[in-house]
């Protein structure tokens, strides 16, 4: 009888056996793919599929319940993954993105979901090395608000469907190598805030249509080849803040309706080729911190309204052809810290009210066609550390109170027609580091109080009509580097003080009438440095350690 159970008991192991095997080939076989259609029978020789080809079709889609949860309910951003997997391959170029059906989402790289019903909201893949194109399938992404794509290696235009993104609030695709121009549908974009688009390769003239965008904060389309000229349209911009068209190639005048954007507090336009006046209509503008319209052509006059922008912190007008004088109303911009309006035609003398500019940390007047003498008043600027005034025709002696600007680090007077003495109270500058006073009319001895300048690296006094002796103070510069006595009247030995310079690398001491010969220590070496040459030309080579013309070190005198 125990038997008999034993042996059913076997057969019933058995053909339980034999079910569970069939039950699993069964289930295998559903599992997988089956492109002939469900009631074709399996091939004979089925190949290894691909990982990303395991999937049903349901499994695959944006509607399986995995990458978009309650897909029948959030239809909306179910429209959005299939837009966004449609996008993918063209906008990555080969970098990896996570962006698949096996994966919620909300933890795609770079992609934000947000609101109800559920939308993606943001699209943010900065520094992602990125090797595509922007496709066009974007523009279905209704919900979008952020569009980043920062320092990529995007190339290809600008599609034009962007202009369908009418939620959009940032639209930032700097840093690309973008071609083609800037689509006028961009005007669409009524919401639009922040609009970069610099730093790629466009072309073309600015699109009028860019005056449409009422609500615009941030406007940055520099560092591109856009031409033509800047539209009038730019003025209905009312709530800009921000206006960054430098480093393309536009053309023509800087139009009168800039004087609409009263919210205005950067604007940059340097490095084109604008012309015509500064329009005087910048007056208006009273919110701006930053003016920036240097390497340009513009010509005529500085308007005086200039001296209405009370919060101006920074004006560069720089290489242009600006003409007449500095208008006194320049002295009213009590904030500003940095003032370069070199390079340029200016003529007249340097207003007084200069010395008004309390927080003036730079002035750059260097390369204009100014008279008269240096005013006594810029002895109040107190906080400056840079003051160029070279190549001018400057006249006078230099006032005693520039040696009361002891933040001052660089002092350039050079190509002027200074006369007087060289005023002893330079000796106060502790902190510099610069001093040109070379090609001037200057006269008397050279002041032992320069000694004084321990930071001193470079000291430029030659081509003047310098008499007396080499101070052997000049031996307490230890940091110098460079020093020009030629071309004067100096006399008497050289001391052998000046063998303490350490750091001097050259020096110039030739056409003066020098007694004896000089020090052996003197005796530099060459040195590599940037050589210019007459044609422009720049090379780099071993120049001469000194230029005596004439004189004789001690070691070689007979």
């Amino acid at each position: 009888m125990q038997r008999h159970i034993s042996i059913v008991a076997a057969m019933l192991l058995l053909l339980f056996a034999l079910v569970i095997t069939a039950t699993a080939g069964a289930s295998a076989q559903s599992s997988s793919p089956n492109p002939t259609g469900a009631n074709s029978p399996a091939p004979t020789v089925t190949p290894t599929p691909e990982p990303t080809n395991t999937l049903t079709p349901i499994m695959d889609s944006c509607e399986n319940g995995i990458v978009v949860p309650d897909p029948d309910v959030n239809t909306e951003l179910v429209s959005d993954c299939e837009a966004l997997l449609i996008s993918r391959d063209k906008l990555s170029g080969g970098t990896y993105l996570n962006w698949n059906a096996q994966t919620h989402i909300a933890d795609w790289t770079g992609i934000f979901v947000e609101g109800l019903p559920l939308q993606v909201t943001g699209l943010s893949l900065n520094r992602y090395g990125l090797k595509g194109e922007i496709p066009p399938e974007i523009s279905e992404l209704d919900g979008l608000r952020y569009l980043q794509l920062i320092y990529n290696q995007l190339s290809g235009e600008i599609p034009p469907e962007i202009g369908g993104l009418g939620k959009l609030w940032y639209l930032q695709l700097h840093g690309n190598q973008l071609i083609g121009e800037i689509p006028s549908e961009i005007g669409n974009l009524g919401n639009l805030l922040h609009l970069y688009l610099d730093g790629n390769q466009l072309t073309g003239e600015i699109p009028s249509e860019i005056g449409n965008l009422k609500q615009l904060k941030t406007l940055y389309l520099s560092e591109n080849k856009l031409t033509g000229e800047i539209p009038p349209q730019i003025g209905q911009l009312v709530n800009l803040w921000q206006l960054h068209l430098y480093g393309n190639q536009l053309t023509g005048e800087i139009p009168s309706e800039i004087g609409n954007l009263v919210e205005l507090k950067n604007v940059q336009l340097f490095d084109n080729r604008l012309t015509g006046e500064i329009p005087s209509e910048i007056g208006n503008l009273v919110e701006l911190k930053n003016v920036q319209f240097s390497e340009n052509q513009l010509s005529g006059k500085i308007p005086p309204e200039i001296g209405k922008l009370i919060e101006l912190e920074q004006l560069d007008l720089s290489g242009n052809q600006l003409t007449n004088g500095i208008p006194s109303e320049t002295g009213n911009l009590n904030k500003l810290w940095y003032l370069d309006l070199s390079d340029n035609r200016l003529t007249g003398e340097i207003p007084s009210e200069i010395g008004n500019l309390g927080e003036l940390e730079i002035l750059h007047l260097d390369i204009n066609l100014l008279t008269g003498g240096i005013p006594p008043e810029i002895g109040k600027l107190a906080d400056l550390w840079e003051l160029y005034l070279e190549a001018n025709r400057l006249n006078g002696k230099i006032p005693p109170e520039i040696g009361d600007l002891s933040n001052l680090e660089q002092l350039y007077l050079s190509s002027n027609q200074l006369t007087g003495e060289i005023p002893s109270e330079i000796g106060n500058l502790g902190k510099l580091e610069i001093l040109y006073l070379d090609i001037n009319l200057l006269t008397g001895e050279i002041p032992p109080e320069i000694g004084n300048l321990s930071n001193l690296e470079k000291l430029y006094l030659g081509d003047n009509d310098l008499t007396g002796r080499v101070p052997e103070h000049l031996g307490n510069l230890t940091n110098l580097e460079i020093l020009d006595l030629g071309d004067n009247r100096l006399t008497g030995e050289i001391p052998v003080e000046l063998g303490r310079l350490e750091s001097l690398k050259f020096y110039s001491i030739a056409n003066n009438e020098f007694e004896g010969c000089v020090p052996d220590m003197l005796k530099l070496p060459p040195h590599e440095a940037i050589i210019v040459a007459q044609d422009g030309s720049i090379t780099v080579g071993e120049v001469p350690g000194y230029y005596i013309d004439g004189l004789r070190f001690c070691s070689d005198h007979p």
